[in-house]
């Protein structure tokens, strides 16, 4: 048989590996949370015009810092709305429990700090910067991403509770043969903690070197053969550098936006107007870039699920009962694939069961 493209997706129905009852669970859960998305975007960026009216009416003497609250206000409300229905009445309604309102609190007075501060800095470079400062300031930017992707990880293993997966288990022969067929030094294994990884099955970190592939306790404890597919196809990962790339490609997508959102910006509007006008600028000008990572999320993912048939195949029966479990979006439209950074659940069951079985590694 010949390769699948990892490219395109291959066209097939979701009826075809889903019953009905399994589709209607799935969008019973998702539309609500889709809807809340559209609303939440529109109200940002409604309220980043009515800021941007406000701080014109105030004319050119308005302070930065009352600048910078109109701003925060109108992109930080609607998502905190956004996601207080999300942890408090949506999760709740499907049996989760919802985080504690100490933990959710935390993260938001984090969050706004960061928020208020990038764009304190926004507004005092919109101040000074000139045209030969955009590419500089835009570099800075792309860096940011670049060093999120690569270092990022290791450190959510350091401040979240993980633990190494005892030696004795059978999931260290796995990671060691998986990780030899792909000619890369054995990873480190971890188990992720399940009251901070919830829903994650799998991740790994490391560039070739201080290799880390992290499972949940759910894999550990599930069918041999699934959780040597996982492994397989996170190491995959780890082969084809998609850590390295992913990075480069959103600091390259984020440096872009920058510079072309600074450099409008400048020439269309004048003091403390630039803010908003950024922002707005900012937004439009990433979708693209958005939609474009997306595609190449899907692409390593296609990627990585077909050489996990290879080295380590299991039947798609078991793929579809772990994508049962993750509550997945198993009927996507088409504005949702196109957004999505993981094939669709019906593409990548089609994908197995199509894919020629490899021998399994000893």
């Amino acid at each position: 048989m010949s390769k699948q493209s990892v490219w395109w997706p291959i066209p097939v129905e979701s009826s075809r590996w889903f019953s009905e009852e399994e589709r209607r669970v799935s969008r019973r859960y998702h539309d609500p949370i889709q809807r809340a998305v559209v609303l939440r975007s529109l109200s940002q960026g409604l309220g980043v015009v009515a800021a941007w009216g406000l701080i014109a009416s105030r004319g050119p003497s308005v302070a930065w810092w009352w600048v910078v609250a109109a701003v925060l206000v109108a992109l930080a409300v609607p998502r905190l709305v956004a996601d207080a229905w999300h942890e408090f009445v949506h999760e709740p309604r499907f049996g989760e429990s919802p985080v504690p309102p100490a933990a959710f609190a935390i993260t938001t007075v984090g969050r706004l700090a960061i928020e208020g501060g990038l764009l304190t800095v926004a507004f005092a470079l919109l101040q000074e910067v000139g045209a030969r400062s955009i590419i500089g300031v835009a570099c800075v930017a792309a860096a940011v991403p670049l060093a999120s992707g690569l270092i990022g990880p290791r450190f959510v293993l350091m401040l979240h509770r993980v633990v190494d997966v005892p030696i004795e288990h059978e999931a260290h022969r796995h990671v060691a043969a998986l990780a030899a067929a792909h000619r890369l030094p054995v990873p480190r294994l971890v188990e992720l903690d399940k009251a901070s990884f919830q829903g994650t099955n799998a991740y790994v970190t490391g560039q070739r070197s201080a290799l880390t592939v992290a499972v949940s306790s759910r894999l550990l404890s599930g069918p041999d053969a699934l959780l040597r597919h996982v492994v397989g196809h996170e190491i995959t990962h780890l082969r084809h550098r998609h850590l390295l790339w992913s990075a480069a490609a959103s600091s390259i997508s984020l440096g872009l936006t920058v510079a072309g959102a600074l450099a409008v910006t400048m020439r269309i509007v004048d003091g403390s107007e630039r803010l908003p006008v950024l922002v707005m600028l900012a937004a439009v000008l990433s979708q693209p870039f958005r939609l474009l990572l997306a595609w190449l999320s899907r692409a390593n993912e296609r990627q990585a699920d077909r050489d996990a048939m290879r080295y380590a195949p299991v039947a798609p029966e078991l793929i579809k009962q772990l994508h049962l479990s993750d509550r997945p979006l198993l009927e996507p439209s088409l504005i949702a694939r196109w957004q999505s950074s993981h094939p669709a659940p019906a593409e990548r069951l089609e994908a197995a069961a199509r894919s020629t079985r490899g021998t399994p590694i000893a």
